[in-house]
């Protein structure tokens, strides 16, 4: 009897222990799941809204639809696109320009795609991280901007080509034997890389939210010319030592003076990238250089010896000729840029011999006095014969100056050719012009008159032109066709 109640007391006691662990673990279990039920609501909550401190840019889209927060940047941006801008520079220069004018857009939904990851990518961890951070820990995704440079920079040309400038190079300017630099001038292009940037610092709440235009500044990047000042002026210093002074050339005694405003009409300056290209212009040294010797060269005049009975008919006498292109390298060695310039060099004439010509006694001409081309004119018959060499070309009948403008005698070159001269000084058309003086003798057809009016042949083998040599129609043509430049011109009595 008493074993039986003490087995019925203990079975009694363990119910009662069995009852409390089973209230204890309902109570843990409770107290365990109410979290993780709470956690899958607050999960459930956000599987299609942005988490709490979830920023775009400076937009606050926490809480947000995902639809919802696209809906809100995408107004904001086409508002932002579509707004006018002011762009101006220092000077005072403005137009009115929108982002979308310039092809400027807001990436949207490049930015909402990496803010929605937070909470909703990865593994069930990396959510559930961020999802319990997340109103404790602000993220802030900076919006993108997609920007078509090609449109940006063709746009932004058209409101601005008149803004930009070209840089302009230094130049050296050769006036009256004087040098002087020209300045350069800077150019500028828009700085269109800071203007994007300028407008994308703008779109925020409070431009977007204010209707005033806002100014924008426009600025430029400087192009500094290729020739520059400091270049051209180092240039300038050397040119100025070669007309500095007259150049004098002395031969046998006698000094030849070339005067220092003529060697300056001899620079020819020529602009190559960011260099000046300096030479000297061969003709017109050539034209000095025969003014200088006109009173040292004589033609060569060969002993002329009677076909009939050997008797000498004319003593022959060398002749002199300065070796203008012997002469040319010389002064240009001379005048060499960066270093010392000789103002007084030696004149290089080279001796013509005589030699021995069998002449019939009524002879004009003299063939072969030259190797080359020339032309021979013999003023007191009023006659002119073309020879290359031995051989003439032509001979023809002309018309040389009256006795108050005479043709100057002497040895000279063609300098330049025109197939139709015109003389303003007294007004008159020169055909099949060549200048063996400068510009001021030549060899021409008959004169013309504006109104057609011609000289006429009668005139040929009469002195009465203004100093020139007057053919007739055809040999003068004919001439012209034959000589070139540097053909000599021999002029005697």
């Amino acid at each position: 009897m008493t074993e039986n109640l003490d087995n019925a007391f203990d079975n009694l006691l363990r119910r009662r222990a069995l009852r409390r662990a089973l209230k204890i673990f309902s109570i843990v279990l409770l107290s365990l799941s109410l979290p993780f039920s709470a956690f899958a609501a607050y999960k459930e909550n956000y599987s299609l809204k942005l988490l709490p401190n979830t920023y775009v840019g400076d937009f606050n889209l926490s809480h947000k639809r995902l639809n919802e927060a696209r809906d809100t940047l995408r107004d904001l941006a086409s508002r932002f696109e579509n707004q006018k801008y002011l762009v101006k520079d220092d000077e005072g220069n403005a137009f009115e320009i929108t982002p979308k004018e310039l092809g400027i857009k807001v990436d949207v939904d490049s930015a909402l795609r990496e803010a929605f990851a937070r909470g909703h990518s990865g593994n069930f961890s990396t959510q559930s991280k961020d999802l319990l951070l997340a109103p404790f820990q602000p993220r802030q995704v900076f919006l993108n901007w997609q920007i078509d440079n090609a449109f940006f920079e063709k746009a932004l040309q058209a409101k601005v080509k008149d803004l930009e400038k070209t840089p302009e190079n230094a130049q050296i300017q050769v006036t009256a034997g004087e040098i002087t630099v020209i300045p350069m001038v800077a150019g500028r292009k828009i700085d269109s890389q800071r203007l994007s940037e300028d407008f994308k610092q703008l779109f925020s709440k409070e431009i977007i939210n204010d209707p005033q235009i806002k100014t924008v500044k426009l600025s430029y990047t400087l192009i500094e010319p290729a020739i520059t000042d400091e270049y051209a002026t180092s240039v300038a210093n050397n040119l100025k030592k070669i007309v500095s002074e007259d150049l004098v050339l002395t031969y046998e005694g006698k000094s030849l003076r070339i005067p220092k405003t003529e060697l300056a009409s001899w620079l020819t300056l020529t602009p190559r990238e960011n260099t000046i290209e300096v030479t000297l212009d061969q003709n017109k040294v050539f034209n000095s250089l025969t003014k200088a010797g006109k009173s040292i060269e004589k033609p060569a005049k060969p002993k002329k010896i009677s076909t009939k009975d050997g008797s000498v008919i004319e003593e022959g006498e060398d002749g002199l000729q300065v070796d203008k292109k012997t002469m040319f390298q010389n002064i240009l060695e001379a005048f060499t840029l960066n270093s010392e310039v000789n103002h007084n060099l030696s004149l290089v004439v080279n001796k013509i011999p005589a030699g021995e010509r069998r002449v019939a006694p009524e002879e004009t001409f003299t063939p072969g006095m030259y190797p080359g081309k020339y032309i021979e004119i013999d003023l007191s018959k009023q006659m002119l014969a073309a020879f290359e060499g031995e051989n003439k070309f032509m001979e023809a009948r002309v018309s040389t100056g009256r006795w108050s403008m005479p043709t100057p005698t002497g040895v000279f070159s063609i300098n330049n050719k025109n197939p139709r001269a015109y003389s303003r000084n007294y007004g008159l058309y020169m055909p099949w012009w060549m200048a063996f003086i400068g510009s001021e003798y030549g060899i021409h057809e008959l004169p013309e008159w504006p109104n057609g009016a011609k000289e006429g042949e009668s005139h040929l083998g009469i002195p009465v032109s203004h100093g020139c040599v007057r053919l007739g129609v055809g040999p003068a043509k004919q001439l012209y066709d034959w000589a070139e430049i540097g053909t000599i011109v021999y002029i005697h009595k």
